[in-house]
């Protein structure tokens, strides 16, 4: 079985989605887009995808969203302006198998661009495939969540306050990434939510 099937029979569901990539121009900061890719187990959910809104910029500099749903966005950042971002997980058709919902975040940013994350997502305290930090959904108290399909239909934000606060101290020549990855794995027979992870998506 080669490397490639035997993730599309283990991994049930992989998506990524690059939400920022920029690279500095004079004072002023161009987002580069990277686009990802899905995979997904049938027996699972029915439809899987990792998708923020189309930021459209204004004549001042600021963006709105347009509400076209895309894999990518593009920005040229000012320093001291926010901009709205927000990365969502798209769960239709969810069947009775129970699985964990994963999202795995890559940041590499300048100190000056800041995020925080929805209080349902758990950090499990592991790092994932792609090197970044891997948190579980779960509710608020950190109870995770199973998926069992009881709701079959489900968006999950990412993002808290779905936003980047830029600062105004953003210096020239800043560089970074802002990378998303999401995974849903079938729960095993007494499988918590990190070995579930683990055995499914193993860090190379």
């Amino acid at each position: 079985m080669n490397k490639n099937r035997r993730i599309a029979l283990l991994l049930a569901v992989l998506f990524c989605l690059s939400a920022v990539t920029f690279v500095a121009v004079a004072k002023y900061i161009k987002d580069i887009p990277f686009t990802g890719n899905v995979t997904f187990k049938a027996d699972l959910v029915e439809n899987f995808t990792l998708t923020e809104t189309q930021a459209v910029r204004q004549t001042d500099g600021t963006y709105i969203l347009s509400g076209e749903q895309v894999t990518q966005n593009t920005y040229i950042l000012m320093p001291g302006v926010d901009v709205p971002k927000d990365p969502k997980i798209t769960i239709e058709g969810k069947t009775a198998v129970p699985a964990y919902l994963y999202v795995e975040i890559c940041p590499d940013l300048p100190a000056t661009v800041t995020y925080g994350i929805m209080a349902h997502w758990k950090a499990l305290g592991i790092k994932g495939p792609h090197g970044g930090d891997v948190y579980v959904y779960a509710f608020p108290d950190g109870t995770v969540i199973i998926l069992d399909g009881t709701v079959k239909d489900l968006t999950i934000r990412i993002i808290d306050k779905d936003t980047l606060t830029v600062s105004d101290q953003l210096p020239r020549g800043s560089t970074g990434t802002l990378s998303f990855h999401a995974y849903m794995a079938q729960q095993g027979k007494d499988q918590d939510a990190k070995t579930a992870f683990t055995t499914n998506f193993p860090t190379p």
